[in-house]
Order: structure tokens, then sequence, then C-alpha cells
């Protein structure tokens, strides 16, 4: 018999006790995870705030919108280099098409600031393929003007690719207050899914 072997089952007792929750688990994490990932799904319906169509300048240009990713609100900048012709930067939701577009040349996603994180990696999923298109991740747009491109934090890439194709940019920040942004150099930048890696200072 095994009457004396071991502790007695305790059907009540949940597995694993001892082990944090859900530690792979990118969303909400704990203030002390070391790597943060957040992915944000622009194939979804738009978020209050965000514009749906290309628009004027005037009512859109450098507007800050936020996504919420389950329950808490992560700030973006729509941003656009002064001079250039109409607001191109929307979130596009219909039965065709998803996802959000840099509809042009000088356009920037400002990425949100993780408060004692710095930006590593910017993953991106193409939502539309675009001839001769490039973007790059940039934190030097100071006096940008249309006519002239920001120096890079990152290599510039071609978009031109099938949909799907994921671009993935090394920023490797050591600073957590920076603001970095995806910048379209050229003809336009359509983005399915939006996947940020901080990592903790």
């Amino acid at each position: 018999p095994a009457e004396g072997s071991g502790t007695p089952e305790n059907p009540e007792q949940p597995e694993n006790p001892d082990q944090p929750e859900n530690p792979e688990q990118p969303e909400n994490p704990e203030p002390d995870k070391k790597t943060m990932e957040l992915e944000f799904d622009f194939t979804s319906e738009p978020q209050a705030g965000w514009p749906t169509a290309q628009g004027d300048a005037a009512v859109n240009m450098n507007k800050t919108v936020t996504y919420t990713l389950n329950g808490t609100p992560y700030t973006f900048i729509l941003m656009e280099a002064p001079g250039s012709k109409g607001e191109k930067i929307f979130w596009k939701y219909s039965d065709t098409e998803k996802y959000f577009a840099l509809a042009a040349q000088y356009r920037y996603l400002g990425l949100p600031i993780i408060d004692g994180y710095a930006l590593k990696t910017v993953d991106c999923t193409v939502g539309k393929q675009v001839a001769q298109t490039a973007s790059y991740v940039t934190s030097a747009i100071g006096g940008i003007t249309a006519n002239d491109h920001p120096a890079t934090d990152t290599p510039a890439q071609s978009w031109n690719n099938a949909v799907g194709t994921v671009k993935t940019y090394e920023v490797n920040a050591t600073d957590a207050s920076r603001q970095y942004y995806l910048y379209c150099k050229s003809k336009g930048t359509y983005l399915s899914n939006l996947k940020l890696t901080y990592e903790k200072l």
C-alpha cells in the first residue's frame, strides 16, 4: 500500500501553483517583465478616433490616437512632413481591403512610448503590395520638409512584397523616452499587423 508515500491528492489545487500566470502571454505584462511584445491588428474594425479615409491634412495631420489592446490604451501619432499634399494616413476597412495606410511618401506612424522600456524590434506585416515603395524606422524628424528625407535609424526596406510578408526593423533603442516613427519613404506603406518588442531598461 502507498499510504505513506507522499502528500494526498488535492483535486482543488491548481496545477503548477508556483508558476507565474501565463508567462508567454505578451499582453498586459507584469511590471518586472524583461521584454514586452505588443501586437496591433489593423485588419479589425478601426478604433475610435482613427481617420478611416483619405482626408484633409488640416483635420488629421499630426494627430494623436490611441489603440486599446486588452484594456490598455497605447498612443500613436499620425504625422506628415510639412508641405506634403493632402492627408493620406488612414485605417482602411472594407470587404476587400483591411490595413493601415501611409498612402504616400513623407508619412509617419509614431510608435507608442512605454515607460521604462526601450523599443527593440518592429515587425510589420505587409497589407497591400505597392511597387517601388520603401520605409524605415526613424527618430530624427526635426525640421523635415516634404523635400527632404530624415536620417535613418534603420536601413530602408522595400515593401514591394506579397501581402502577408513580414518586414523586421532592428531598432535596439537604449532610451525609453525617444519617439520612433515608421516612416514611408516612397510611394506607400500598407500595414495589416504591427508587432512591437520592447526591453526593460
